[in-house]
């Protein structure tokens, strides 16, 4: 996942775009796909924060030039938790500048 802030046109002159790379099999090249759009957003000098929520194998943290953070969305009996994937979409939504816009 990643997060691109970028001037725009919109009424603040700030226009901020959430790419989403998800698909729940594995092994399909998302984390392939993510760093190379989060590598083309980096060269194209965009903030970038990357987010790696695989509970199972952490392929995008492996890019360690992207610093993609660790999102745990399972807890430990292996159930997926609502309210942490809610509370990342509200960061999203809400602060900015812990995505470096």
């Amino acid at each position: 996942m990643t997060r691109d802030t970028t001037t725009g046109d919109g009424p603040a002159g700030e226009a901020a775009t959430v790419h989403l790379v998800l698909q729940g099999k594995g092994g399909v090249g998302k984390s392939v796909i993510a760093s190379w759009l989060a590598e083309f957003l980096m060269k194209c000098a965009k903030p970038v924060c990357c987010i790696d929520g695989d509970p199972v194998n952490r392929s995008l943290g492996q890019y360690k030039a992207l610093r993609a953070e660790k999102l745990d969305l399972v807890n430990h009996d292996g159930l997926v938790q609502r309210t942490r994937y809610d509370s990342m979409l509200e960061r999203f939504a809400t602060e900015n500048a812990a995505f470096g816009g």
